[in-house]
């Protein structure tokens, strides 16, 4: 059931919000997915090996993203996370 914003278009459902959101991410999935097994695994690692790492990579997909956070402002970092996975209408 849709209801209307304030200048009466249609608000989409949250079906028809959410689909081309996730079909976004799924075009962008490369390689092997990770499964639970492997974030388990790489968790009970993190957990044993003696560090006191604050953050846990798990996968190659998103080390790009953390180091754009880290090079870029807040502003270019946000504007690469939207042209990666926000839908284009």
């Amino acid at each position: 059931m849709a209801t209307e914003f304030s200048q009466g278009v249609p608000a989409p459902t949250y079906d028809e919000f959410v689909k081309p959101v996730m079909a976004s991410f799924a075009s962008r999935i490369r390689g092997r997915i990770l499964t639970a097994e492997d974030v388990a695994k790489a968790i009970f690692g993190a957990a044993t090996d003696g560090s006191e790492a604050a953050a846990l990579l798990i996968g190659d997909d998103i080390a790009p993203l953390i180091q754009a956070k880290s090079q870029k402002t807040e502003r270019e970092y946000l504007s690469l996370v939207r042209d990666r996975y926000v839908p284009k209408k």
